[in-house]
């Protein structure tokens, strides 16, 4: 019984307590704990959901349409491997103002005020969100600093150069 309410008495059902105590399973020299008492059903609902859940080896998908003044095609799907060196320096050599520190691409905007900050980086969220690739921001006052790495390929990959050119480009149009 569970509730009581002016004289009132509800009935809850009967449910099954589970054991207390967790037998032991004597296997070779260590002793484990019983295994755990799932439900029928659950078992079922979990095997459905794995049947609905696309396999890591699914073709990958298109994601959105980029426009045709972006050269890279953004694809969901597998990670990008991330680029060697020399490729990583001669992909700085595309976007000078741009330089590698570390695992990262950086560079510092220069804006005219505090809302011309905040304008390019509600433009640079929405190239990003497009491209299902997020940069870090950091706004001082008239300064923002984008900070790149495909944190997946855990590296610079090509999606980073590609979302730097896209920031050039929208920093020259502000």
């Amino acid at each position: 019984m569970r509730i009581r309410s002016t004289n009132q008495r509800v009935q809850t059902p009967a449910v099954t307590p589970l054991p207390t105590k967790a037998r032991a399973v004597q296997r070779g020299s260590h002793a484990q704990a019983a295994p755990l008492i799932v439900p029928p059903h659950f078992g079922e609902a979990l095997r459905k959901s794995r049947a609905s859940t696309p396999e890591k080896s699914a073709p990958a998908k298109r994601v959105s349409q980029p426009s045709p003044r972006h050269a890279a095609v953004i694809i969901a799907g597998e990670p990008m491997p991330p680029l060697t060196i020399p490729q990583v320096r001669s992909g700085l050599k595309t976007i000078p103002q741009w330089t590698k520190r570390g695992q990262t691409l950086v560079r510092t905007f220069q804006c005219e005020g505090f809302l011309q900050s905040l304008d390019f980086v509600r433009r640079i969220g929405r190239r990003a969100e497009r491209n299902q690739h997020h940069p870090d921001l950091a706004i001082r006052f008239d300064t923002v600093t984008v900070t790149l790495t495909t944190k997946d390929a855990g590296g610079i990959t090509e999606k980073d150069f590609s979302l730097a050119r896209q920031c050039d480009g929208v920093f020259l149009a502000i």
